[in-house]
């Protein structure tokens, strides 16, 4: 029996699906397993990359394309393949180079489907590039591609406060720009996010918005909870916990697990 055939659940990694050992627990799986055997649609909606997702292929299944980079780009998770993407304008390059040049104590990341690259470097970007498990070498400005998926600026939180503030007077309305973590400011184009690339997916494959369910932590999940039936782990930032639908447990304990045992009241 199809029991969850026409829902859809969409998920954010870190802070959510993700424990703070940064494994997905096996209680988070095999609720999961079960969604998805049950005719249920299982995707992520994160800021990482497409190849920083594929890192979790040995535990995490999806049977739909995977929402990257903030919503900035929709993949195949098996083959890396890109199927849509909304790459950032060919201004961007030059509003960073800006930003290096007034924050010489910042970290400058840039992503493309394929790549990841540092341009300055930042305790916080050193970190963040392990996690990732991209080489930590310093890429010449120059050698940066003309199009970019997504900007990443790093730093400590009052630093980064500095920028933002610097990148609104001269750029404000010109790009998306959201807080994953205190430490990075998150740069797409304007058009992307979660919960537009949700809703995009959704369409694609049939499912009606009522039937969406997302879950989330940060500012940057804040677009698709704010949109659709939602639940947040208690870990969760207290903007995100005051616009979700639900709360649920913290997410080293599965919040997927209880996501879908709200669904299974609505499929009894």
């Amino acid at each position: 029996m199809e029991r969850y055939k026409g829902y859809m659940i969409a998920a954010d990694l870190d802070g959510t699906l993700l424990g703070s050992d940064r494994h997905i627990c096996r209680r988070n799986r095999d609720a999961l397993q079960r969604f998805m055997d049950g005719g249920g649609i299982f995707t992520t909606a994160t800021g990482r990359s497409v190849r920083s997702v594929q890192i979790f292929k040995d535990e995490l299944t999806v049977n739909a394309p995977i929402i990257t980079f903030n919503g900035a780009c929709l993949a195949d998770m098996e083959s890396g393949k890109v199927i849509e993407h909304l790459p950032l304008d060919s201004g961007y390059k030059k509003m960073a180079a800006e930003v290096m040049k007034a924050f010489p104590e910042v970290g400058v990341e840039f992503f493309t489907p394929d790549r990841a690259l540092i341009c300055q470097m930042s305790e916080v970007s050193r970190r963040h590039f392990k996690i990732i498990r991209e080489p930590v070498v310093v890429t010449p400005f120059e050698q940066v591609p003309d199009k970019i998926t997504k900007g990443l600026f790093t730093q400590e939180p009052e630093y980064l406060k500095n920028v933002l503030d610097h990148i609104r007077k001269e750029h404000d309305g010109e790009y998306a720009i959201v807080a994953s973590e205190p430490f990075f400011l998150e740069i797409t184009d304007k058009a992307a996010s979660k919960a537009n690339m949700v809703e995009r997916l959704a369409d694609r494959l049939g499912i009606k918005l009522e039937r969406v369910f997302v879950l989330g932590d940060s500012l940057n999940d804040l677009s698709m909870v704010e949109r659709f039936t939602s639940m947040v782990p208690a870990n969760a930032w207290d903007e995100v916990k005051e616009k979700a639908t639900y709360i649920g447990c913290h997410h080293d304990d599965g919040i997927a697990a209880d996501l879908i045992e709200i669904i299974d009241t609505m499929t009894a």
